[in-house]
């Protein structure tokens, strides 16, 4: 059966991974045993510890939309985990429980509920109320390209730009190691490179300009079949840095402090989420999965 998630609960999992202590795990979408059937049954989240004896596993199921999650609901999932090896169920409603909801899961040992409240009095710090600040560096794009020869070529590579995504770098040992854009790529990959990439950005530079030394024998195959000897491949590339303010969310996730707020960026949607505790403010960032079709009742 394929992991279903939605994007409320994928929010619930990365606070809690936010939150939890370095000896436990978070997973999402996690698959447990069902003792009754033999069968296994997805999780909306799944907290994970191993105390030394045997492992306990903290179970987190979701509810989102604009109504309050009902009884009906709480008593479904209560039945779910009566035969998975559940030692605490911890029930998360977008929009608050009924009171019935409330009153049948205090009356049932082990299972809590909990709700992502709007926080009024806590004291976040400046850099939250204000909103964070998100630097990004947009990819690299290659907007020049030139092929150093070890002797001047003639009519075969005078359209060469045509043809460069096609023509290969084969090295003194006659294997071939990509074509000459592969070869750009890496470098641009490359830790010097990316650190060079920020700073040209932080900067202001738009135009990265950089050489690419070859070994002595390297060549170039064309299209055509046609071997030249080449000795660098320089290349110029063009970097931006996009600056964004995310506004923050502030809530409160059970009795911790947290915010989280969406911005888009390195290529799609992200969730930017902090906490606060004793021991300091923790702020992480993730990409959420995408949307999916109208989850059913479980």
């Amino acid at each position: 059966m394929p992991a279903r998630s939605t994007q409320f609960q994928n929010l619930i999992a990365n606070i809690e991974s936010l939150i939890a202590k370095q000896d436990v795990s978070v997973r999402e979408s996690r698959m447990l045993r069902d003792s009754a059937c033999d069968y296994d049954r997805e999780v909306d989240v799944v907290i994970e510890r191993d105390d030394g004896n045997r492992t306990q596993f903290i179970c987190v199921e979701c509810v989102e939309g604009g109504r309050p999650a009902t009884v009906e609901w709480v008593e479904r999932m209560w039945g779910k985990h009566f035969h998975l090896p559940t030692n605490q169920l911890v029930l998360v409603s977008e929009s608050g429980f009924t009171g019935n909801a409330v009153r049948k899961a205090e009356a049932i040992q082990g299972v809590e509920i909990l709700s992502l409240d709007e926080a009024q009095e806590y004291e976040w710090p400046k850099l939250i109320t204000d909103g964070i600040r998100v630097d990004q560096f947009l990819a690299p794009v290659i907007s020049k390209v030139n092929v150093i020869f070890a002797e001047e070529v003639g009519e075969p590579l005078a359209n060469l730009v045509d043809v460069l995504a096609q023509s290969v770098v084969v090295d003194p040992s006659g294997v071939d190691t990509g074509s000459v854009i592969d070869f750009i790529v890496r470098r641009l990959h490359a830790p010097e490179a990316v650190a060079q990439i920020h700073k040209a950005a932080f900067e202001g530079v738009s135009v990265l300009e950089s050489e690419i030394p070859l070994r002595p024998g390297c060549r170039l195959r064309i299209p055509s079949g046609q071997f030249f000897d080449i000795v660098r491949i320089d290349f110029e590339a063009r970097c931006e840095r996009k600056v964004e303010r995310v506004d923050m969310k502030q809530a409160t996730y059970g009795s911790t402090p947290v915010a989280h707020g969406t911005f888009d960026g390195f290529g799609g949607a992200m969730h930017l989420l902090a906490s606060s505790d004793k021991e300091g403010l923790k702020i992480a960032l993730s990409k959420p999965k995408p949307k999916p079709k109208p989850k059913k009742a479980k």
